[in-house]
């Protein structure tokens, strides 16, 4: 590729620029913490960010997930940047909201800003015009506790909407094709 230092530059000066309205992006994260599956404002927020940089989030995905894609300017590997959407139930937690006890003890926020913030920087400096393969944002929801019973409820409900289905239909989501294989980089903080 060359000289990647002016593309480093480049980077560092708009998430630079950003970081107030990150920072703000990932306390509001903080301060909306939602249990498992039941991440719906969450998943907004991500959504509405990614939105915004001109990407086409799906949401529900898995209930409340979401996912974006941004194609570089040369085929190459995919790639995905993931971030947790759920809080644990912590009520006693100087943070917990009030009304749920629900707090983002294990820094889901700070995943779902950095998974902004790295949209943000291939986005805006046109970093991705200059590199190779795919990047997939993924919101990832439940990653925590989830109240058992209410799970079941889910699962069962799924069971019966895929019971639903033709056979036909289960047979055609079976044979898809398998999409090329994606390259994970996790990034988790915890204490």
């Amino acid at each position: 590729m060359g000289d990647s230092e002016p593309l480093k530059a480049a980077i560092a000066s708009v998430l630079d620029a950003a970081a107030s309205e990150l920072t703000a992006f990932g306390e509001d994260i903080f301060d909306h913490a939602e249990i498992g599956f039941r991440e719906e404002r969450t998943a907004t927020r991500v959504a509405d960010a990614l939105r915004a940089l001109e990407l086409a989030p799906r949401q529900g995905l898995a209930l409340t997930g979401v996912k974006a894609h941004l194609a570089m300017g040369r085929p190459g590997p995919t790639i995905s940047v993931m971030g947790e959407l759920d809080g644990l139930p912590v009520p006693d937690h100087y943070r917990a909201v009030r009304e749920t006890g629900v707090v983002h003890a294990c820094g889901h926020n700070a995943q779902l800003t950095h998974l902004v913030a790295v949209a943000r920087a291939l986005v805006e400096t046109e970093a991705a015009k200059q590199l190779t393969g795919n990047v997939v944002f993924v919101a990832v929801p439940a990653e925590e506790y989830v109240d058992l019973e209410w799970r079941s409820e889910q699962a069962r409900a799924g069971a019966e909407r895929r019971s639903a289905q033709s056979k036909p239909q289960q047979l055609a989501a079976i044979q898809r094709p398998l999409p090329e294989p994606i390259h994970l980089r996790c990034y988790g903080i915890h204490k």
